[in-house]
């Protein structure tokens, strides 16, 4: 049988090749604090709590076992029940969180795209009942971490992530930034990857402490009044990537007069298959390195847009569409040989964007474009 070589791709554009690893959560020396939550001695995590409610203990069962049931069905945790008493029951938590390109190849070819989860979270959870009140604990605290690699596996004590992803990416750029000049463009490409994924391991951290204390605080507000459409409101699906859109303002070409692709306007990027989406994050990668236009995280906040298209009737060409928000300017570039795999897109998206940026710097100089003067609103 042919090898299948695996390929995790971070959707901020980082290529991580490694194994998946256990830890112990959530010890850490980032923005969160150093302790997510309590732990003993020994780093073993033990979070609990009273919360009082109205009722029997068979009635605070009943509700407890209804609010379970909503978060197994709308959710997106995976509770299993492990041991169960009139006045207590013992589940499993399993929660999966962080979304990541994911792309199996075989000898170069691409089989399959998808999007994988980068972090899997498991803990137990104790509900002990009794009239008037029930007391959770949570315990036996387990991440699963689908991207670490190099240092970053043996840093800390060996039961604790101890913030040691993003740790050990920063020393690395840091070290990789004192070696190079970093005038060249290989140089920061670099860097920008390095960037990239110290932001997603950031978020990641969040992502998995979100998701706990999410389900703890539905559980305080469990009361007999509850119903399952509150329930259904306790946790809100998760984002496919954390980004700040804060200080960016929305954007309307109401009263507008000059060029939507000037320098420093603002830019949406958008891919629709995921091979598409690998693509459009390398064009966000070139534009951010060069500075050339302000990427924003929603089509309203831009002057413009650019759609990373691959065309796979006959051979596959990638190409892009330039276009106002309103649809009444328009550009679509030369087509260039593409296929389904992320590194063939990334690599077209280097080609398209050198193009592009040839063209919009010509009008930046004043020189005419015909492709280009339409985006130009007197």
């Amino acid at each position: 049988m042919k090898k299948l070589i695996i390929a995790l791709l971070i959707c901020c554009n980082a290529a991580l090749y490694g194994q998946n690893l256990v830890h112990y959560a959530f010890d850490t020396n980032g923005p969160l604090g150093e302790c997510l939550f309590p732990q003993d001695a020994k780093g073993q995590v033990s979070y609990s709590g009273v919360v009082e409610v109205n009722g029997s203990a068979s009635e605070i069962m009943a509700v407890l076992l209804d609010y379970i049931a909503s978060q197994n069905v709308d959710s997106g945790y995976d509770l299993k029940e492990q041991a169960k008493s009139p006045r207590s029951i013992l589940y499993t938590v399993k929660c999966s969180v962080g979304k990541q390109l994911r792309e199996v190849t075989v000898m170069g070819s691409p089989v399959f795209s998808a999007l994988k989860d980068a972090s899997d979270i498991s803990f137990k959870c104790l509900l002990e009942v009794i009239d008037g009140k029930f007391k959770y604990t949570l315990k036996d605290f387990l991440t699963k971490r689908n991207t670490l690699r190099g240092a970053a596996k043996n840093d800390g004590d060996p039961n604790l992530i101890h913030w040691q992803r993003v740790n050990s990416l920063t020393r690395e750029k840091n070290e990789y930034a004192l070696k190079h000049n970093a005038n060249k463009r290989s140089t920061r490409e670099v860097l920008y990857d390095y960037d990239s994924q110290i932001e997603f391991e950031k978020n990641l951290y969040v992502l998995e402490h979100d998701a706990v204390s999410r389900f703890v605080e539905g559980l305080k507000r469990v009361s007999l009044l509850a119903n399952k459409d509150m329930f259904e409101s306790d946790i809100q699906p998760e984002r496919f990537e954390i980004k700040s859109d804060s200080g960016i303002p929305m954007f309307s070409l109401d009263g507008f007069k000059g060029n939507l692709l000037a320098k420093g306007n603002n830019v949406f990027i958008s891919g629709d298959a995921l091979y598409e989406v690998a693509g459009a994050k390398e064009l966000i990668k070139q534009i951010s390195i060069d500075s050339l236009w302000i990427v924003v995280p929603r089509p309203e906040q831009a002057h413009f847009i650019i759609e990373y298209h691959v065309d796979t009737s006959g051979k596959d060409k990638a190409y892009i569409v330039v276009r106002s928000k309103d649809g009444t300017a328009s550009y679509k570039s030369l087509k260039y040989p593409a296929s389904e795999s992320f590194e063939d897109n990334r690599s077209t998206a280097k080609l398209v964007y050198k193009n592009l940026k040839y063209k919009v710097t010509r009008v930046w100089d004043g020189k005419n474009d015909k492709d280009l003067s339409k985006f130009i609103i007197q």
